[in-house]
């Protein structure tokens, strides 16, 4: 357990905020997105059903028309659906319960995602499509709140900003009126636009909920 506690201490984590966990109201078919969640009552099944959007397609047809085409999951059954709203329909969202014990990112093992419970110290593992486009940010030690449906595990929050090490840019610009930024590739190994400023060992501060865009310097 000592060693688990030294590891969790290695992640640069910034604490300002969470990424945004919908729940519970009413959305435009345009604003669907992965990971949201619904009951079945929203396609016209079972209302007992907790479904999460796996997949969405946009598809436009002129002036005010349109469709989403949503393919959806049952969280306890693993059934798949597929379902095409119009475009100006209103989807409800399911009632999330609230995010409950502080868990901390231990490892990633093939589709499993591992957390700690940082109050039982027991270890929830999770499958890693509950964390959506945010699973490549995921590193050691970082801080997760994972939210339920009928008590089962449904979504997970990363911090809103996380620090990263920049491990390979170009050398900066010659002319810097024109150019502002440059591509970075990060130690998880995506790569975003840095400022010109910035150079390989260099650790920045990432925004993660807008999709990874460089937020700061890390402040000491």
């Amino acid at each position: 357990m000592l060693l688990a506690r030294r590891r969790w201490a290695a992640g640069a984590v910034v604490r300002a905020g969470w990424c945004s966990l919908d729940r519970g109201y009413k959305i435009g078919a345009g604003e669907l997105r992965k990971t949201m969640v619904m009951t079945g009552a929203a396609i016209g099944k079972d209302a007992s059903l907790i479904l999460k959007v796996t997949e969405v397609e946009h598809h436009h047809k002129g002036r005010g028309g349109g469709s989403v085409l949503a393919k959806l999951r049952d969280i306890q059954g693993s059934t798949a659906y597929s379902h095409r709203f119009g475009g100006s329909e209103s989807i409800e969202l399911a009632e999330l319960e609230p995010a409950d014990n502080p868990f901390q990112f231990l490892f990633r093992e093939g589709s499993t995602v591992h957390l700690m419970d940082m109050i039982s110290f027991e270890e929830l593992e999770l499958p890693d499509d509950i964390f959506g486009d945010q699973l490549v940010w995921l590193q050691e030690g970082m801080d997760i709140k994972v939210t339920r449906v009928n008590g089962v595990p449904v979504l997970a929050a990363l911090p809103m900003k996380a620090e990263f090490e920049v491990v390979e840019t170009i050398p900066r610009p010659k002319d810097t009126k024109v150019e502002t930024s440059k591509p970075g590739k990060l130690s998880n190994g995506v790569t975003i636009k840095v400022p010109i400023f910035v150079e390989a060992g260099d650790t920045i501060v990432v925004n993660i909920e807008k999709g990874g865009e460089f937020a700061s310097r890390p402040i000491r």
